[in-house]
């Protein structure tokens, strides 16, 4: 014998969480793209459209977030989760952009320390594009702020002794860093040869 009622209860519940996943992964998909967008906005230096686009993601995110009080699970979920990765990622760069401190991520003052540092670390390739971009242009004063910024938080990331997930993005971080020092030598050779070019001008 089974208990037909608690099944059909069982069911209902396990179609209610479905219908709310479905939901939730088409908004996170939808937001991940939007600030994917607004960084490559921000590259381009259309600052507003890249604010505008940031604005459309967060408030996706918001309308999955009022999801987790009737589903707590949803909050775990892979796709909301690199969707708030790639947000926080997007808010920072506006952040480094605007010239201001690194730190926390408006309307997500409790963000999941994983998921901030996972956009943190994936900032530093930002930084890295950032630069190659000013130093085609020899930049070199913005070339050192984003190398910089990047040598902080690599700083910052070294000293938490990360595992797992976040030791691959520390390792990717640790590319970037790579990278950046290349473009800041590249630049300095580039100024030994053309003795006219003042890197410092």
């Amino acid at each position: 014998m089974i208990n037909k009622k608690f099944l059909a209860a069982i069911e209902k519940q396990h179609a209610a969480y479905e219908r709310a996943y479905r939901k939730l992964v088409e908004d996170a998909n939808r937001s991940l793209h939007l600030a994917k967008r607004a960084i490559f906005a921000f590259h381009r230096g259309d600052r507003n459209v890249g604010e505008s686009l940031l604005g459309e993601a967060e408030k996706l995110l918001g309308a999955v977030g009022n999801q987790f009080k009737q589903e707590p699970a949803l909050e775990f979920e892979g796709a909301y989760r690199a969707a708030l990765e790639e947000f926080v990622e997007a808010r920072l760069f506006g952040q480094f952009l605007s010239k201001k401190s690194l730190g926390a991520v408006p309307s997500f003052q409790a963000i999941d320390p994983e998921v901030y540092l996972g956009g943190l670390a994936d900032l530093t390739g930002e930084l890295v594009r950032y630069g190659v971009g000013r130093a085609t242009v020899y930049d070199i004063k913005e070339v050192h702020r984003a190398k910089e910024t990047l040598d902080q938080v690599m700083t910052f990331l070294v000293g938490l002794d990360l595992t797992g997930y976040l030791r691959t993005k520390y390792d990717q971080a640790k590319n970037s860093a790579r990278r950046m020092e290349e473009i800041v030598y590249q630049m300095s050779v580039s100024a030994c040869l053309n003795r006219d070019y003042d890197p410092f001008d």
